[in-house]
């Protein structure tokens, strides 16, 4: 899925990704995304029965958990560099 345009929602520069979104920006499996948000490491919140996060908060997540690459390809929008 794309990202989702939520300017009016959210802070002018702040958008929503899916589970999807956020496994293909980080190299991660869902189970990693559960695991990060059941240690409350992620933030995250719902609506109905689908996960979303802030880019924002996923911003400091990157920060905080991943390498250089990976916070470059988030930056960017694209897959993180293959070793």
């Amino acid at each position: 899925s794309a990202l989702v345009n939520t300017t009016e929602v959210f802070e002018k520069d702040d958008k929503i990704l899916d589970n999807q979104d956020l496994c293909f920006l980080l190299k991660m499996s869902n189970r990693s995304l559960q695991r990060y948000r059941a240690k409350g490491e992620l933030p995250h919140f719902f609506i109905g029965h689908r996960v979303y996060y802030r880019t924002s908060d996923v911003r400091a997540f990157v920060n905080r958990h991943c390498d250089y690459w990976q916070i470059k390809a988030f930056e960017n929008g694209t897959k993180a560099k293959e070793d």
